[in-house]
Protein backbone atom coordinates (compact mmCIF):
# COMPACT_ATOMS: atom_id res chain seq x y z
CA UNK A 1 0.00 0.00 0.00
CA UNK A 2 0.82 3.38 -0.46
CA UNK A 3 0.04 6.58 1.17
CA UNK A 4 0.66 10.33 1.46
CA UNK A 5 0.05 12.35 4.57
CA UNK A 6 1.89 15.10 3.27
CA UNK A 7 0.42 18.22 1.58
CA UNK A 8 3.05 20.17 0.55
CA UNK A 9 4.24 18.23 -2.56
CA UNK A 10 2.47 16.29 -4.85
CA UNK A 11 3.13 12.37 -5.35
CA UNK A 12 1.91 10.13 -8.03
CA UNK A 13 1.22 7.39 -5.92
CA UNK A 14 0.10 5.18 -8.95
CA UNK A 15 3.72 5.27 -10.86
CA UNK A 16 4.99 4.73 -7.33
CA UNK A 17 3.21 1.45 -6.60
CA UNK A 18 4.01 0.62 -10.37
CA UNK A 19 7.83 1.46 -10.05
CA UNK A 20 7.49 -0.53 -6.71
CA UNK A 21 6.01 -3.75 -8.37
CA UNK A 22 9.05 -3.70 -11.19
CA UNK A 23 11.53 -3.14 -8.18
CA UNK A 24 9.92 -6.18 -6.61
CA UNK A 25 10.09 -8.35 -10.06
CA UNK A 26 13.41 -8.07 -10.34
CA UNK A 27 13.68 -9.33 -6.83
CA UNK A 28 11.66 -12.30 -7.53
CA UNK A 29 9.53 -10.92 -4.85
CA UNK A 30 6.48 -10.10 -6.48
CA UNK A 31 4.00 -12.03 -4.01
CA UNK A 32 5.42 -10.16 -0.90
CA UNK A 33 3.88 -6.65 0.46
CA UNK A 34 5.19 -3.77 1.73
CA UNK A 35 3.48 -0.39 2.66
CA UNK A 36 4.91 2.72 1.56
CA UNK A 37 4.33 6.17 3.17
CA UNK A 38 4.82 10.05 1.96
CA UNK A 39 4.92 12.01 4.89
CA UNK A 40 6.25 15.27 6.20
CA UNK A 41 9.35 16.60 7.91
CA UNK A 42 7.65 16.63 11.23
CA UNK A 43 6.63 12.90 11.31
CA UNK A 44 9.89 11.62 9.91
CA UNK A 45 11.70 13.23 12.61
CA UNK A 46 10.11 11.83 15.07
CA UNK A 47 10.00 8.30 13.52
CA UNK A 48 13.77 8.63 13.43
CA UNK A 49 13.92 9.37 16.74
CA UNK A 50 11.84 6.80 17.79
CA UNK A 51 13.66 4.46 15.54
CA UNK A 52 17.40 5.45 15.74
CA UNK A 53 17.42 7.63 18.24
CA UNK A 54 18.29 10.53 16.12
CA UNK A 55 16.12 13.64 16.15
CA UNK A 56 16.97 15.03 12.53
CA UNK A 57 14.74 14.74 9.37
CA UNK A 58 15.93 12.72 6.94
CA UNK A 59 15.37 11.34 3.30
CA UNK A 60 13.82 7.54 4.10
CA UNK A 61 13.94 4.90 6.77
CA UNK A 62 12.88 1.42 5.93
CA UNK A 63 11.12 -0.78 8.69
CA UNK A 64 11.91 -4.36 8.25
CA UNK A 65 10.31 -7.08 9.91
CA UNK A 66 11.86 -10.09 9.43
CA UNK A 67 15.03 -11.81 9.91
CA UNK A 68 17.38 -12.97 7.58
CA UNK A 69 20.33 -15.36 7.67
CA UNK A 70 21.57 -13.83 4.70
CA UNK A 71 20.42 -10.89 2.49
CA UNK A 72 17.53 -12.12 0.50
CA UNK A 73 17.34 -15.42 2.36
CA UNK A 74 14.37 -15.38 5.00
CA UNK A 75 15.04 -17.33 8.62
CA UNK A 76 12.71 -20.51 8.79
CA UNK A 77 10.13 -20.72 11.17
CA UNK A 78 9.14 -17.03 10.82
CA UNK A 79 5.22 -15.83 11.13
CA UNK A 80 5.53 -12.84 9.12
CA UNK A 81 7.08 -14.90 5.90
CA UNK A 82 3.82 -16.45 6.51
CA UNK A 83 2.17 -13.65 5.66
CA UNK A 84 4.40 -12.28 2.76
CA UNK A 85 5.13 -8.91 4.11
CA UNK A 86 8.52 -6.99 4.16
CA UNK A 87 8.00 -3.96 6.42
CA UNK A 88 7.38 -0.22 5.72
CA UNK A 89 9.40 2.66 3.98
CA UNK A 90 8.58 6.30 5.30
CA UNK A 91 9.88 8.81 2.13
CA UNK A 92 9.49 12.74 3.17
CA UNK A 93 9.34 14.35 -0.46
CA UNK A 94 10.14 18.02 1.45
CA UNK A 95 13.42 16.61 2.59
CA UNK A 96 14.19 15.18 -0.58
CA UNK A 97 13.50 17.83 -2.80
CA UNK A 98 16.03 20.02 -0.34
CA UNK A 99 18.14 17.54 -1.20
CA UNK A 100 17.88 18.06 -4.79
CA UNK A 101 18.76 21.50 -4.54
CA UNK A 102 21.81 21.00 -2.46
CA UNK A 103 22.98 18.00 -5.32
CA UNK A 104 22.40 20.65 -7.97
CA UNK A 105 24.59 23.34 -6.38
CA UNK A 106 26.93 20.72 -5.66
CA UNK A 107 26.93 19.56 -9.01
CA UNK A 108 27.41 23.08 -10.69
CA UNK A 109 30.14 23.78 -8.23
CA UNK A 110 32.03 20.44 -9.14
CA UNK A 111 34.78 21.05 -12.11
CA UNK A 112 34.02 19.02 -15.34
CA UNK A 113 35.28 15.50 -15.55
CA UNK A 114 36.56 15.19 -12.00
CA UNK A 115 37.35 12.36 -10.79
CA UNK A 116 35.38 10.08 -8.44
CA UNK A 117 36.43 8.01 -5.67
CA UNK A 118 34.18 4.74 -6.38
CA UNK A 119 36.02 2.99 -3.29
CA UNK A 120 33.63 5.85 -1.32
CA UNK A 121 30.66 6.41 -3.39
CA UNK A 122 29.01 3.35 -5.55
CA UNK A 123 25.30 2.09 -5.90
CA UNK A 124 22.69 4.65 -5.46
CA UNK A 125 24.56 7.03 -3.65
CA UNK A 126 26.83 6.92 -6.77
CA UNK A 127 23.78 7.38 -8.96
CA UNK A 128 22.41 10.02 -7.28
CA UNK A 129 25.96 12.25 -6.91
CA UNK A 130 26.10 11.73 -11.04
CA UNK A 131 23.65 14.48 -11.90
CA UNK A 132 20.59 16.63 -10.67
CA UNK A 133 17.99 14.63 -10.01
CA UNK A 134 13.76 16.34 -9.56
CA UNK A 135 11.80 14.65 -7.23
CA UNK A 136 9.96 12.22 -9.94
CA UNK A 137 13.53 10.89 -11.03
CA UNK A 138 14.86 10.50 -6.98
CA UNK A 139 11.86 8.51 -5.65
CA UNK A 140 12.92 5.06 -7.71
CA UNK A 141 16.15 5.31 -6.83
CA UNK A 142 15.02 5.55 -2.57
CA UNK A 143 12.70 2.37 -3.22
CA UNK A 144 15.61 0.18 -4.81
CA UNK A 145 17.71 1.41 -1.44
CA UNK A 146 14.95 0.94 1.27
CA UNK A 147 13.57 -2.30 -0.48
CA UNK A 148 16.98 -3.81 -0.68
CA UNK A 149 17.28 -2.65 3.58
CA UNK A 150 13.56 -4.45 4.32
CA UNK A 151 15.52 -8.20 2.63
CA UNK A 152 18.32 -7.94 5.28
CA UNK A 153 20.70 -5.98 3.05
CA UNK A 154 23.03 -2.94 5.07
CA UNK A 155 26.30 -1.54 4.88
CA UNK A 156 27.62 -0.95 8.39
CA UNK A 157 30.63 -2.65 7.37
CA UNK A 158 32.76 -2.71 3.90
CA UNK A 159 31.59 -6.08 3.38
CA UNK A 160 28.21 -5.18 3.72
CA UNK A 161 28.42 -1.96 1.87
CA UNK A 162 30.09 -3.66 -1.13
CA UNK A 163 27.55 -6.44 -1.46
CA UNK A 164 24.56 -3.63 -1.08
CA UNK A 165 25.79 -1.86 -3.75
CA UNK A 166 26.51 -4.37 -6.05
CA UNK A 167 23.04 -5.50 -5.63
CA UNK A 168 21.58 -1.60 -6.15
CA UNK A 169 23.47 -1.50 -9.37
CA UNK A 170 22.13 -4.95 -10.73
CA UNK A 171 18.66 -3.25 -10.02
CA UNK A 172 19.53 0.23 -10.68
CA UNK A 173 20.25 -0.68 -14.71
CA UNK A 174 17.44 -3.54 -14.92
CA UNK A 175 14.97 -0.29 -14.00
CA UNK A 176 16.59 2.27 -16.41
CA UNK A 177 16.59 -0.65 -19.41
CA UNK A 178 12.74 -1.38 -18.22
CA UNK A 179 11.92 2.74 -18.79
CA UNK A 180 13.48 2.98 -22.25
CA UNK A 181 12.52 4.17 -24.72
CA UNK A 182 9.52 5.88 -22.59
CA UNK A 183 12.02 7.91 -19.86
CA UNK A 184 14.90 9.70 -20.55
CA UNK A 185 15.79 11.74 -17.41
CA UNK A 186 18.70 12.22 -15.37
CA UNK A 187 18.71 8.80 -14.10
CA UNK A 188 20.26 7.59 -17.79
CA UNK A 189 23.53 9.79 -16.85
CA UNK A 190 23.97 7.59 -14.00
CA UNK A 191 22.90 9.87 -0.32
CA UNK A 192 21.45 10.96 2.53
CA UNK A 193 19.32 7.80 3.56
CA UNK A 194 17.94 5.72 6.03
CA UNK A 195 17.28 2.18 7.70
CA UNK A 196 16.02 -0.03 10.50
CA UNK A 197 17.86 -3.50 11.07
CA UNK A 198 16.29 -6.09 12.59
CA UNK A 199 12.45 -6.91 13.18
CA UNK A 200 9.92 -3.91 13.88
CA UNK A 201 11.96 -2.51 16.30
CA UNK A 202 14.75 -1.01 14.32
CA UNK A 203 14.88 0.72 10.75
CA UNK A 204 17.43 1.92 8.42
CA UNK A 205 18.81 4.40 6.11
Amino acid sequence: MVSNEQKAIEIDTAKVIAQTELIKSFLSISDYQLDIMFCSDYKIRRLNRDLREISKSTDILSVPINEFTYPGVFEEDQSNVGEKHLGDIAICPSYVMRQCARDLKYHEARPKNSPRDESVDAGISLAMESGYFTLEERIPLLLIHGILHLLGYDHETDEEWAQMTKEEDRLLNLFLEAQKPSMVTSLDRIGDDAIVTKPKKKSKK
